[in-house]
Protein backbone atom coordinates (compact mmCIF):
# COMPACT_ATOMS: atom_id res chain seq x y z
CA UNK A 1 0.00 0.00 0.00
CA UNK A 2 1.05 3.23 -0.79
CA UNK A 3 1.71 6.17 2.18
CA UNK A 4 -0.67 8.83 1.64
CA UNK A 5 0.55 12.11 -0.60
CA UNK A 6 0.42 15.25 1.52
CA UNK A 7 0.58 17.57 -1.49
CA UNK A 8 -2.67 15.88 -2.79
CA UNK A 9 -4.69 15.98 0.23
CA UNK A 10 -2.86 19.74 0.65
CA UNK A 11 -4.96 20.84 -2.41
CA UNK A 12 -7.89 18.52 -2.09
CA UNK A 13 -8.52 20.80 1.36
CA UNK A 14 -7.38 24.31 0.14
CA UNK A 15 -10.00 23.83 -3.12
CA UNK A 16 -12.64 22.41 -0.56
CA UNK A 17 -12.46 25.40 1.68
CA UNK A 18 -11.76 27.97 -1.19
CA UNK A 19 -14.04 27.44 -3.19
CA UNK A 20 -17.34 25.33 -4.61
CA UNK A 21 -15.40 22.92 -6.63
CA UNK A 22 -13.55 19.68 -5.23
CA UNK A 23 -10.28 17.76 -6.52
CA UNK A 24 -11.55 15.16 -9.06
CA UNK A 25 -9.63 11.41 -8.88
CA UNK A 26 -7.72 9.88 -11.41
CA UNK A 27 -10.95 7.25 -12.52
CA UNK A 28 -13.91 10.53 -12.70
CA UNK A 29 -11.32 11.94 -15.37
CA UNK A 30 -10.62 8.53 -16.75
CA UNK A 31 -15.24 8.10 -16.97
CA UNK A 32 -15.91 11.50 -18.63
CA UNK A 33 -13.12 10.56 -21.69
CA UNK A 34 -14.38 7.24 -21.63
CA UNK A 35 -18.46 8.83 -21.70
CA UNK A 36 -17.21 11.41 -24.37
CA UNK A 37 -16.15 8.33 -26.68
CA UNK A 38 -12.45 8.38 -26.73
CA UNK A 39 -10.37 5.11 -26.19
CA UNK A 40 -6.73 4.10 -24.81
CA UNK A 41 -7.33 6.55 -21.67
CA UNK A 42 -4.05 6.55 -20.19
CA UNK A 43 -3.08 8.49 -17.04
CA UNK A 44 0.32 10.75 -17.13
CA UNK A 45 2.34 11.83 -13.98
CA UNK A 46 3.27 15.19 -14.90
CA UNK A 47 6.42 16.87 -12.97
CA UNK A 48 4.50 18.99 -10.54
CA UNK A 49 3.45 17.51 -7.61
CA UNK A 50 -0.01 15.22 -7.47
CA UNK A 51 -0.70 16.44 -10.85
CA UNK A 52 -1.69 14.35 -13.79
CA UNK A 53 -2.51 14.39 -17.90
CA UNK A 54 -5.52 12.24 -18.63
CA UNK A 55 -5.57 11.55 -22.65
CA UNK A 56 -7.47 9.87 -24.62
CA UNK A 57 -7.85 8.75 -29.03
CA UNK A 58 -11.19 9.68 -30.61
CA UNK A 59 -11.58 6.33 -33.01
CA UNK A 60 -13.37 6.81 -35.69
CA UNK A 61 -14.37 3.95 -38.31
CA UNK A 62 -11.71 5.34 -40.65
CA UNK A 63 -8.81 4.67 -37.72
CA UNK A 64 -10.46 1.66 -36.48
Amino acid sequence: ECPPDIVAHGLALFFRLTSRTRCYSRQEQAGWLEEAGLEEIQLHRTPGPSQILVTGKKVTAGNK
